[in-house]
């Protein structure tokens, strides 16, 4: 922490504030990039945090008075606004509706052109078919129910730890409708700056990360092909824009816990991308209700009781992750896996899929998919 104290002493002596809040900024952004996120203090997120909401006002001021530079300097004020959001620790209402105000006057300032391409695509009954399993004896396909009452959830699959395939339970969700259309995401969200997963996955030399707007993200990757795969996931996006969180509501199952506390903490994440997005086969240590919006994904799951035949990595960060392709298992190197009982299923539109604490899972989209995941103790 001595370069932020440090800088907060240079700033008294600095004659142009947006230089001294830009040199807060810096300073801060190496300091929470050193280490692992978790591990990196609360001071420095707030640091960037607070500099980075200063820096949406100067931005605001300066689009003011130059009309000229308007757009250009909106555009840099609802990028401090979102990076203060996603790297920061504090300020989280402030920047929040600083980044909803922004966004509503980029959109006044110049309309997105609507595209005629639509989320939605149907993809061919090869792709959809749910026996692509069926053949292999070790495979069983998941059960559905239709909209359990709590009681029955709790009884025959919280409880118990099976993973389920539930129907009816969001069919009241507006984004069900809103978010088949690119349009309304352009309009409601394109100025957004959202992290975005480059390459095949996360287990791969291909792998990496950047930063990007919503909208040039759905350019690239939704409406067009391209060889590298982009995928905004595991991203706490309706944190970050509320008016996206309003299409959707926190299934009523989320309130069963295996805690004492009367009130959960419940994590939702996005999950958006084109056709062959993929989730290496993992596990988490929580409850998941992946809840599909858009598009087809195809699962698998695999027990707990079967991670032995999973070859988990010895790595610590990858310790959660298999090494073993449940698609293409090398028989040679990981002879134990035909031992692994797989469930399978096509994830479709308006479905959740319960996936229990510690259960090994794989996806992978079939078209282009928004997904939705609620993650709870």
């Amino acid at each position: 922490m001595g370069k932020i104290v440090k800088i907060k002493v240079e700033v008294l002596n600095c004659n142009s504030t947006e230089i001294a809040v830009n040199a807060v900024i810096d300073i801060s952004w190496e300091e929470c990039n050193i280490g692992h996120w978790t591990s990196v203090p609360e001071t420095p997120k707030n640091v960037y945090a607070y500099a980075s909401f200063l820096k949406v006002i100067i931005c605001l001021m300066k689009a003011v008075k130059d009309t000229d530079k308007r757009s250009t300097f909106l555009n840099e004020a609802i990028r401090a606004a979102d990076l203060g959001l996603m790297l920061g620790k504090g300020y989280q209402r402030q920047l929040t509706q600083a980044a909803s105000l922004v966004a509503s006057l980029i959109n006044q300032e110049c309309s997105v052109a609507p595209v005629q391409n639509s989320c939605a695509r149907k993809p061919n009954e090869s792709e959809i078919n749910e026996n692509f399993f069926s053949e292999k004896p070790n495979a069983v396909p998941l059960d559905r129910l239709h909209c359990p009452s709590l009681e029955e959830f709790n009884a025959e699959h919280f409880s118990s730890r099976i993973p389920v395939i539930l129907t009816g339970c969001i069919n009241h969700w507006p984004a069900l409708k809103r978010w088949n259309d690119v349009n309304y995401l352009l309009n409601t969200a394109g100025p957004r700056t959202v992290p975005i997963e480059i390459g095949s996955s996360y287990t791969q030399k291909d792998w990496g990360m950047e930063l990007s707007s919503l909208q040039d993200f759905i350019n690239k990757y939704i409406l067009q092909r391209q060889t590298k795969v982009g995928y905004l996931a595991q991203h706490q996006l309706f944190d970050q824009i509320p008016e996206l969180r309003n299409d959707i509501v926190i299934p009523d199952y989320c309130c069963l816990t295996d805690t004492d506390e009367s009130d959960c903490d419940v994590s939702i994440n996005a999950w958006f991308g084109p056709a062959n997005t993929l989730t290496p086969l993992h596990h988490d240590p929580k409850h998941n209700l992946l809840c599909q919006v858009v598009g087809t994904k195809r699962i698998l799951l695999f027990s707990p009781k079967d991670s032995e035949f999973l070859y988990p990595h010895d790595e610590t960060l990858l310790n959660n992750t298999a090494q073993v392709d449940p698609y293409h298992p090398d028989k040679a190197k990981f002879p134990k896996f035909e031992h692994a009982v797989i469930y399978y299923c096509n994830l479709r539109p308006g479905e959740m899929l319960y996936i229990p604490p510690k259960w090994w899972h794989h996806v992978v989209s079939l078209d282009v998919s928004f997904s939705v995941s609620f993650w709870w103790d």
